[in-house]
């Protein structure tokens, strides 16, 4: 429900503007086709990219902290040895 309100769907509010034709498009459709305009109308495209765009943030951070830790690990052998 709230990925819905999100992208601006309210339980409260039952009126929805569909372009002319989705309507007979969605029922003629196939399943892989149907699943993409119910994305498209529902607005869960944006969801989509924005999770694609937060998992390759996540991915980087991951790869930064990796590289900042072998970093530490070196700067406290050489601090041992001195």
């Amino acid at each position: 429900m709230s990925l819905l309100e999100s992208a601006g769907f309210s339980a409260s509010n039952p009126y929805y503007i569909v372009k002319q034709g989705r309507v007979a498009q969605l029922a003629k459709s196939r399943d892989g086709q149907r699943l993409k305009l119910l994305e498209e109308i529902a607005g869960t495209g944006v969801y989509e990219t924005k999770r694609r765009e937060s998992t390759g943030l996540l991915r980087d951070t991951k790869d930064r902290l990796r590289e900042v830790d072998r970093s530490l690990s070196y700067m406290e052998e050489r601090l041992e040895e001195l």
